[in-house]
């Protein structure tokens, strides 16, 4: 799973199988394969029943379900998301996934991970200070995803209620967030050494073009609040430079 590039990867053995066919390795035939998940919006890896053998180094049986429109987070997805569930019979629970995009890659023909199908990835929150940032992180906490960072540093990434699909709603929101801090935090945000709202950018193949606008009223709204604008370009997977052509 990669958080930064909000993708998880599963490689599998697909069952292809015949089950009319009289001849068992025409019933029992597989073909390897790797499942990308694109755009991910969350990956929920349910606890193993411990009346269950998880314990065993045995490669894990899954089986594709319907996603389970009780699951809290299955209830908040954009229209153009999709979700699922697998079912992992080693454990007796469940692995829940939402994402926007997926490509499923044989193995025979060849496993060059796909060129992403969205440059955008998110827009990250980063603050930088010599005092301890921790009621800031809290203050945020409702709102926000605080990710691991050193001492004097602080990240985060919105939970609600946009999705990363344009940066702008993204920093309109967390310029809001900053202006309803409560004044101790807000303290802590002014005094920071940096305050960035910084745009992730994957680099690939397709599509050909992608553009983002930040109109000047939102240019103003991330200066009223003493933060600056930045770009992170994350560079393609090396497997992906060589061409396939056939």
């Amino acid at each position: 799973m990669d958080f930064v590039k909000r993708t998880v990867t599963f490689d599998l053995d697909v069952w292809i199988g015949d089950l009319d066919s009289s001849d068992v390795r025409d019933r029992e035939r597989y073909r390897a394969a790797r499942l990308v998940l694109a755009g991910l919006l969350f990956c929920h890896v349910e606890p193993p029943d411990p009346r269950y053998p998880f314990q065993e180094g045995a490669p894990l049986r899954i089986d594709l379900s319907e996603p389970d429109a009780r699951h809290p987070l299955a209830q908040k997805l954009p229209e153009s998301a999709f979700a699922g569930r697998f079912y992992v019979s080693n454990w007796n629970a469940f692995i829940h996934f939402a994402g926007c995009d997926a490509d499923l890659l044989w193995a025979d023909d060849g496993l060059a991970s796909p060129s992403p199908s969205r440059l955008f990835l998110n827009v990250d929150l980063d603050v930088e200070s010599t005092a301890d940032l921790t009621p800031l992180v809290e203050a945020l906490a409702p709102y926000t995803f605080a990710l691991e960072r050193p001492a004097g540093r602080a990240s985060f990434e919105l939970n609600e209620p946009v999705m990363p699909t344009d940066p702008e709603p993204l920093i309109l929101e967390f310029v809001r967030l900053v202006k309803a801090l409560p004044s101790s935090a807000r303290a802590l945000w002014d005094g920071a050494s940096r305050r960035v709202f910084d745009i992730g950018i994957q680099s690939g193949r397709r599509p050909l073009q992608e553009a983002h606008h930040l109109a000047p009223t939102t240019l103003l709204a991330a200066a009223e609040v003493g933060a600056e604008i930045a770009f992170t370009i994350y560079a393609l997977a090396v497997e992906n430079y060589a061409d396939r052509a056939g």
